[in-house]
């Protein structure tokens, strides 16, 4: 099974950028990697995940808590698998979720 984050900055954002399947396995590594992401503007990269498992969906919205506390900005870049899953459960009203990255 393929996994990666990888952090840098892109124009404004603090990125992260997630790469492969997101479950239980690798959620302990995103978790560490997600509360390292600081700035006033954040984004979750997750336009390269191919599957993210739904019991890890609580990872997101503590990092848009986390954000919001800061009154940063907090954004997701969702490709197809993730986005479908994000409509289904409503989060992508929450999360602020984009299908590509802002300028």
């Amino acid at each position: 099974m393929l996994f990666d984050v990888q952090p840098s900055l892109r124009g404004r954002f603090s990125v992260l950028r997630v790469v492969g399947d997101v479950d239980m396995s690798t959620l302990p590594a995103l978790r560490s990697a997600v509360e390292d992401l600081g700035g006033p503007h954040r984004a979750l990269d997750l336009s390269s995940v191919d599957y993210f498992d739904p019991v890890c969906l609580g990872i997101l919205i503590a990092a848009k808590f986390r954000a919001d506390q800061s009154r940063a900005t907090f954004v997701v870049v969702a490709g197809p698998p993730v986005q479908e899953l994000l409509n289904r459960s409503g989060l992508d009203q929450l999360l602020g979720v984009v299908g590509s990255f802002p300028d």
